[in-house]
């Protein structure tokens, strides 16, 4: 269900259910999120990325996967997120969890293909009460608590890993192709090339980048 699906479920003038259901969906997504427009990757190019060693030391993990399935996954009748499964290529920064992992089970959001292949940031999310905590007060206030959980934990997507999805960087051919405008501080070692009819997107050596991530991989990975 797109962003946009969510919004004019919002607009229902008699805020029934469908209203509730779709300010939990959009609240939460913001919650996990900069913004709910990186579902469209055209927004994506007015944003700034992060440095590269600084999205890295704020992930929990950060891996090169190969997309196997995704899942929308409901709660009450509405989308409450989507479940991925991805074959594990290499790890650049792991969690205890995992370590040595084939495939991991993450979510949340929509954005990735099967067959395709991304180096995602992860986080290990398990504080579902300060996810609620951070919700808007009309909601926290207007929608049964208990629902609310049910939404957040999305079938048992929390506790788990949540992959930024303003962080979603394309395996094409050799090269990894980033959304966003680089940031000042970029590491000399990592050739960028301007998709000049495309302001916002670029692409990177993949050699390059994979190298530079590995300098990055803490002692013993």
């Amino acid at each position: 269900m797109s962003w946009q699906s969510l919004l004019k479920n919002l607009l229902d003038p008699n805020r029934s259910e469908s209203f509730w259901r779709g300010l939990c969906v959009l609240s939460i997504t913001a919650v996990f999120s900069s913004s709910i427009l990186w579902a469209d990757f055209a927004a994506a190019r007015l944003i700034k990325l992060p440095p590269i060693a600084t999205a890295v030391a704020n992930a929990d993990a950060v891996v090169l996967v190969e997309i196997l399935e995704v899942t929308e996954l409901n709660v009450l009748g509405a989308y409450c997120g989507t479940r991925t499964r991805a074959r594990v290529l290499e790890s650049f920064k792991e969690t205890p969890g995992t370590k040595g992992a084939a495939e991991l089970i993450f979510g949340r959001s929509s954005d990735l293909e099967p067959g395709q292949k991304y180096i995602l940031f992860l986080n290990k999310i398990i504080d579902t009460e300060r996810i609620y905590k951070d919700l808007p007060e009309e909601f926290r206030t207007g929608y049964p608590r208990a629902h609310a959980f049910q939404m957040i934990e999305c079938h048992g997507m929390v506790p788990g890993l949540i992959f930024n999805n303003s962080l979603v960087w394309d395996i094409v051919g050799e090269f990894v192709r980033m959304y966003g405008l680089p940031p000042r501080s970029w590491p000399e070692s990592i050739t960028i090339i301007e998709q000049t009819s495309n302001l916002g997107v670029h692409d990177v050596s993949k050699a390059q980048l994979f190298n530079y991530l590995r300098e990055l991989r803490p002692q013993g990975l």
